[in-house]
């Protein structure tokens, strides 16, 4: 038995090779294409993380652009400089709206961002807070008016903001892992007070307290 077997194998031993090859190859195409399907879904992946994050980064420069953004009182001082003031601060509306859409971005994004623009993200919003208890009792009317006060603030805050979100921008985006952000999202208490007494917010506090109450004409 074990004879014949032998002979048999022996006389047809190229087609049992061709066979063999066959079965190899089969396994090797497939095993070829999975790592094909495979590095193509990676890649699809990757470019889907990479848009999220491009994406995360450009809305906080929208931000920036917002809070750029100037209207001109179509006046000029003595200097001869154009009198303007923030856009967000032409009505109730505009700086409710603006508010509304900056935490949204804010808190929709974070995830994506670096930790320090985070912090610059917080930062901002406890100016908008303290901003918006101070315009509580103040007739809209008188809103561009504190916003020629405050103009400065704007002007700094946006360049700040785009600052290190540009340089986390070039450093970091092209990293695909989300990580959590580590440390505090916050920049300590002292760092924040110390920053917030130097807004003109703060300084001219007294003259944005004059239009508290005050009746519009």
């Amino acid at each position: 038995m074990f004879e014949e077997t032998v002979k048999i194998v022996e006389e047809n031993i190229s087609v049992f090779t061709a066979l063999i090859g066959v079965i190899i190859g089969a396994v090797l195409n497939n095993f070829v294409n999975w790592k094909l399907k495979t590095k193509e879904t990676k890649l699809k992946i990757i470019e889907k993380l990479i848009d999220k994050k491009i994406n995360a980064y450009e809305e906080v420069l929208k931000i920036v652009k917002t809070l750029r953004a100037m209207h001109s009182t179509g006046l000029a001082d003595k200097d001869l400089n154009l009198i303007g003031y923030p856009v967000v601060l032409k009505n109730k509306n505009e700086f409710k709206k603006f508010h509304l859409d900056f935490s949204s971005i804010a808190n929709d994004h974070s995830h994506w961002l670096d930790i320090k623009i985070i912090r610059e993200l917080f930062f901002i919003q406890d100016y908008i807070l303290t901003l918006k208890i101070n315009l509580e009792n103040v007739d809209e009317r008188y809103y561009f008016e504190i916003g020629k006060i405050i103009k400065q603030d704007f002007v700094d805050i946006s360049k700040a903001l785009e600052d290190i979100t540009l340089n986390c921008y070039q450093n970091k985006i092209s990293k695909i892992k989300i990580e959590k952000a580590e440390g505090w999202h916050k920049y300590i208490k002292s760092e924040t007070l110390k920053r917030m007494s130097n807004t003109v917010l703060i300084k001219e506090k007294t003259k944005i307290d004059n239009f508290q109450n005050k009746k519009s004409t």
